[in-house]
């Protein structure tokens, strides 16, 4: 792409965006092209139209069912002859995806305006904290700006901890120098600061992990449930260990020793005599 960006001219074929999955074997949502202009239509790029035969809607992510209006955000749900019939042996999978008229849950979040169809996100990508609800690719795509971390090496993935009332998060991460390093803990502390600041709260653990460990899927993302896995099974105990080394050096490192009289040696709080307040209230 960075290549046909160079030089579009140089290729026979018009790139245009469009939504498609498994399930609809293939595209069914496409943006109309004009081969007479090059300018986009619009400032913010929309995934298009339904092919003919396909229908497309926004409905509560709740519910399931009740439609949205123009321009509000929910799931987005297709159907038509493009649409797969079911899962292989898989009859569970297959009820729990279709509801009553044909319409497939795709999982996706999106938005319909003017006809054209705008994702957000995926479902599955938010989580709920205290009632509130965080996004997922957002919260990552903030600790990514950090100087430190490897790119497109950090995950967070919802974890609840046998115990608590709710869930929050664990952060994954490969720093981009050595784990042993004098800024590793400045990057383990200012990962834990951004959290804070989005979130409102501490984040479950915080994972140095090396690159070699952040194994990819095909499409090139990281496996947050694999991560997880490995947390919950003990793979990664080493990493938790040096975590909270790095958690100790890094409020070491915030730590100002006291240095003037007052500061070493505080004075008590004096209790104040009843005249004192008489006089105040006066």
């Amino acid at each position: 792409m960075k290549k046909l960006s160079k030089n579009p001219s140089a290729v026979s074929f018009i790139v245009s965006a469009g939504f498609g999955m498994t399930e609809t074997c293939g595209g069914c949502i496409f943006v109309p092209v004009d081969i007479f202009t090059t300018k986009p239509a619009r400032e913010f790029l929309d995934l298009g139209r339904p092919v003919i035969g396909c229908e497309m809607r926004i409905v509560d992510p709740v519910d399931g069912t009740t439609p949205r209006a123009d321009g509000e955000s929910g799931e987005l749900q297709v159907r038509g002859p493009m649409v797969f019939v079911c899962y292989y042996k898989n009859p569970e999978a297959t009820s729990s995806s279709f509801i009553e008229g044909g319409w497939y849950h795709t999982g996706d979040v999106g938005i319909i305006e003017g006809g054209s169809m705008h994702l957000i996100g995926r479902i599955k990508d938010t989580v709920i904290i205290h009632g509130v609800t965080y996004s997922i690719p957002e919260l990552e795509t903030h600790l990514q700006t950090l100087e430190g971390v490897t790119h497109s090496f950090l995950a967070a993935t919802p974890y609840r901890i046998p115990g608590q009332e709710t869930e929050g998060f664990v952060i994954f991460y490969s720093p981009s120098f050595d784990l042993d390093g004098a800024d590793t803990p400045i990057t383990h502390r200012a990962l834990r600061d951004i959290y804070v600041k989005m979130i409102t709260q501490p984040p479950q653990m915080i994972v140095p992990i090396p690159v070699k460990q952040m194994e990819k899927t095909t499409l090139g993302k990281l496996s947050r449930s694999r991560l997880l896995i490995l947390l919950q099974k003990g793979g990664l105990a080493k990493h938790i260990a040096r975590a909270d080394e790095l958690l100790s050096e890094a409020r070491g490192a915030s730590f100002v020793a006291p240095s003037t009289k007052t500061e070493k040696y505080p004075q008590p709080r004096r209790q104040r005599s009843t005249d004192e307040y008489q006089s105040l209230k006066a």
